[in-house]
């Protein structure tokens, strides 16, 4: 099976179900019940609405996947950049979460999405855990490279740089890294996204790269399901990525 872009996202995953009062609401009016449906067991509940079919799996869910992970499964060009700068060198990626989103519409068709805002604010929390260390390795750096740079002091660069101080030279550094770092993070989680047509099947979910195109079976992901407890677990083992 092919996997284009979201395979690793996807692949043996476990998505806890989160609220969405659009998509019970229309559970509601289609199935005349007072809540979810049924959490343990699997499409047991379709309704017809206007707008399309509504199962257990008409939902929004949520996952939060590890940084590293999601920089391991990358390419190695990318591991490169990702890993370079003084944020990298400091930071402790096992508490950067990064939250997806994944949508199942009336209309059969998906969205995998990553959650920026909730992120941004997570990086932002952690930057400022780390704020003296990641400024203690800048000035490292660049009293490594003053010479380089020719310049015999620090404060001489800082002041031929239109700095006041090498104190503003550093804190301007460290926004210039956390700016960058935070910019191709976001841009490795773009490229986990992933939208298409998605079709149950015989306890199994297939998942398209084509909102337009109909699902096959052949060629597209696909996964065993299971809904229980309020969480999805999506799991397949054999297929072949291609990210």
């Amino acid at each position: 099976m092919l996997i284009e872009k979201g395979g690793k996202i996807m692949k043996n995953s476990k998505w806890k179900r989160i609220s969405s009062m659009g998509i019970v609401a229309a559970i509601v009016l289609a199935t005349g019940m007072s809540g979810c449906a049924s959490e343990n067991s699997q499409s047991s509940q379709i309704s017809q609405t206007s707008e399309g079919t509504t199962t257990e799996l008409t939902e929004m869910w949520e996952n939060q996947k590890k940084m590293q992970e999601i920089i391991d499964s990358t390419s190695d060009s990318n591991k490169e950049v990702l890993n370079k700068g003084s944020v990298m060198e400091v930071v402790d990626l096992d508490e950067l979460d990064v939250p997806f989103t994944l949508e199942f519409k009336t209309d059969g068709t998906y969205a995998l999405k990553s959650d920026t805002e909730q992120f941004e604010q997570k990086y932002e929390e952690v930057i400022t855990r780390y704020e003296d260390a990641i400024k203690a390795k800048i000035k490292d750096t660049l009293e490594a490279s003053k010479e380089d740079e020719g310049y015999e002091s620090l404060e001489a660069w800082a002041e031929d740089a239109g700095y006041a101080s090498t104190e503003e030279m550093i804190n301007d550094n460290l926004e210039v890294n956390k700016a960058n770092k935070l910019q191709q993070f976001e841009t490795l989680f773009t490229e986990q996204e992933r939208e298409g047509k998605y079709e149950e099947k015989e306890g199994k979910l297939y998942l398209s790269n084509s909102t337009t195109e109909a699902v096959n079976e052949e060629t597209d992901f696909y996964a065993d399901y299971e809904i229980k407890d309020g969480q999805l677990t999506l799991k397949n083992e054999s297929e072949t990525e291609s990210c």
